[in-house]
C-alpha cells in the first residue's frame, strides 16, 4: 500500500497516470501484487520508482512528441489543451494525433499561439490545399424533381479565403439562374478539392436522388437527368489530387519528430 501511495503522490493523485498505469495501480490496490504477471510486477516496480523520484512522465500520444492525452480524453500540446478525443478506434486516433502534432508544429513555426482557433485554421488550409495549384470546384444542385439541375464551377483560387468568398457569389448566381429561393432549402452547395471530396459528393447526390424517388414518385418518373452522371460529365475525378497528395505538399516541412513511448506507460 505504501507503494500505491507513492505512485499517487508522484502523479498528482493519479491524474497524470495513463489509462494503462491507472489500471495497474487499481489492480495493486484491489487485488495486490499477486494478481500481476511477472511482466506486470516489473512494470509496477518501474512505475513506483519513477513516481518516487519525481520522474514519471505521461507518454507521448502515439509517439508524437509534444502530444499527451489525459484520462478524460483531453489532448495537450506541451501541457496546453488543444483537443479532446473520444476515439474507439486506436488506428484512427493515431492518424488524427499525427495530423494534430503536425498542425501544432506548423503553428509554432509560424509564430502563432498553439490553440484550437489557429489549429482549425491550419486544418482548413490542409483540406483545401492552401497555396497548391490544383483543380477545385463549387458544386450546386437542386433537390426538386421539377427543376433538377447541377452545375460544377471550376475555381482557380489557391487561397482558401478567396475560394470561400467566391462560394457565396456562385450560390447567388445559381439561385437567380434557376429561379430558386435561397431560403427554401432546395439549393444544395458543396465543394470539391480532392478525390475523396468528389466521392463524398457522389454519396450526397445518391442520397438526394433516393429521397426524391421516395417522396416524389410520380414526378420522378418523367425526370431524365441523373445528378451523378452530370457530376462525372462536368468534373474529371482523375484530374483531382488526393487528400494525401494535398497533405504531403502542405506538410512537407512541418512533420513533428516521432519518439518512443515512456517505458513506464505500458501495462
Amino acid at each position: 500500500m505504501d507503494e500505491a501511495l507513492a505512485v499517487l503522490q508522484g502523479t498528482h493523485d493519479g491524474d497524470d497516470l495513463t489509462q494503462e498505469d491507472l489500471a495497474l495501480l487499481e489492480t495493486i490496490v484491489n487485488f495486490g501484487p499477486e494478481a500481476l504477471t511477472e511482466r506486470g510486477r516489473n512494470l509496477w516496480s518501474q512505475l513506483v520508482g519513477a513516481a518516487r523520484e519525481g520522474k514519471y512522465q505521461r507518454p507521448w500520444l502515439h509517439g508524437v512528441i509534444g502530444l499527451t492525452k489525459s484520462q478524460d480524453g483531453y489532448v495537450y500540446w506541451h501541457g496546453a489543451a488543444v483537443e479532446h478525443y473520444s476515439h474507439k478506434d486506436p488506428v484512427k486516433e493515431a492518424r488524427d494525433a499525427k495530423e494534430l502534432g503536425m498542425a501544432c508544429t506548423l503553428a509554432e513555426r509560424r509564430g502563432l499561439p498553439v490553440n484550437w482557433g489557429n489549429i482549425s485554421k491550419i486544418f482548413d488550409d490542409l483540406r483545401f490545399g492552401q497555396g497548391i495549384v490544383a483543380p477545385r470546384f463549387h458544386v450546386m444542385w437542386t433537390a426538386d424533381p421539377l427543376n433538377l439541375r447541377l452545375t460544377a464551377v471550376r475555381d482557380s483560387s489557391t487561397d482558401v479565403k478567396a475560394f470561400e468568398t467566391q462560394a457565396a457569389a456562385h450560390r447567388a448566381r445559381a439561385c437567380t439562374q434557376w429561379d430558386v429561393k435561397p431560403t427554401d432549402g432546395s439549393l444544395r452547395y458543396t465543394q470539391i478539392t480532392s478525390t475523396e471530396g468528389f466521392d463524398q459528393v457522389v454519396q450526397q447526390l445518391l442520397s438526394d436522388q433516393s429521397w426524391m424517388r421516395a417522396v416524389f414518385q410520380a414526378r420522378m418518373q418523367s425526370v431524365t437527368i441523373n445528378l451523378v452522371d452530370e457530376l462525372h460529365r462536368q468534373v474529371d475525378r482523375g484530374a483531382l489530387l488526393t487528400s494525401s497528395q494535398l497533405e504531403s505538399n502542405y506538410y512537407s516541412e512541418s512533420a513533428p519528430t516521432q519518439g518512443a513511448a515512456n517505458p513506464h506507460s505500458s501495462p
